[in-house]
């Protein structure tokens, strides 16, 4: 069976935004999904924008009719991927490291890491996304097609513990996939939503998770960098 990557924890999908006007959780990362012919069990990251999904009544045929969306290719999400930034051990202290995970929004955790020392911030955050070539684990702005947004980039501790960016990069694109499809379904609706496009929409990039991230090497990775944004960036810079 193909490697999946499921997200059924259907309620990470409808909590907060990237927009950066708005507040966003700290939702946790996925498992891996072993058997893609049974029922989903892993979990997907947040960062759903409130541009695309916010202003929509949940119950609404509007809302219905783009759930899930058409096909999305790896080119489609290229604006919310850079490779990851290299981890650096040590780059935060234990003290600074306590003071990120004491927060769950994504605000919080950049004004966390914000407050930390030169070296923890060089790690853990890339101010300006558009300019940077490669990503921390946390992007404080980036353009893309839906505005200006801040972003988890969880492939990069994932990249980083697996030892191959390639791994970090299907990761992170299978995560933004999940979310680009099933952003604008009714919150009762996103469990169903992403289940079906791990077939369907996002198939490709699910597919791809095999041969760049072997199971045994993803689920080591995904393991060493725990399930919140706040766990990567300890994982990655701590």
């Amino acid at each position: 069976m193909t490697t999946r990557l499921v997200a059924s924890l259907f309620a990470v999908l409808t909590l907060g935004s990237t927009v950066l006007v708005a507040c966003e959780d700290d939702s946790p990362a996925p498992a891996v999904k072993a058997d893609a012919g049974a029922s989903s069990s892993s979990s997907s990251s947040s960062s759903s924008s409130s541009s695309s999904s916010g202003g929509a009544d949940a119950g609404s045929d509007a809302a219905k009719s783009v759930c899930p969306v058409a096909p999305v290719s790896s080119k489609d999400l290229d604006p919310y991927y850079r490779p990851g930034a290299p981890a650096q051990a040590g780059a935060c202290t234990p003290a600074e490291i306590a003071s990120i995970r004491a927060v769950t929004s994504l605000t919080d955790v950049i004004d966390a890491i914000h407050a930390t020392s030169a070296a923890c911030q060089a790690c853990a955050i890339t101010e300006d996304g558009d300019a940077a070539t490669a990503w921390a684990p946390v992007v404080a702005k980036v353009t893309t097609p839906l505005g200006p947004q801040r972003r988890e980039n969880f492939g990069a501790c994932v990249g980083a513990k697996a030892g191959d960016a390639a791994c970090g990069e299907v990761y992170q694109k299978a995560l933004e996939c999940y979310r680009f499809a099933c952003d604008r379904c009714p919150a009762a609706d996103k469990a169903a939503c992403v289940t079906d496009v791990d077939q369907g929409a996002c198939s490709d990039l699910s597919d791809a998770l095999a041969p760049k991230c072997p199971s045994a090497t993803l689920k080591r990775a995904t393991g060493a960098c725990g399930t919140k944004i706040s766990d990567h960036v300890a994982a990655h810079c701590g």
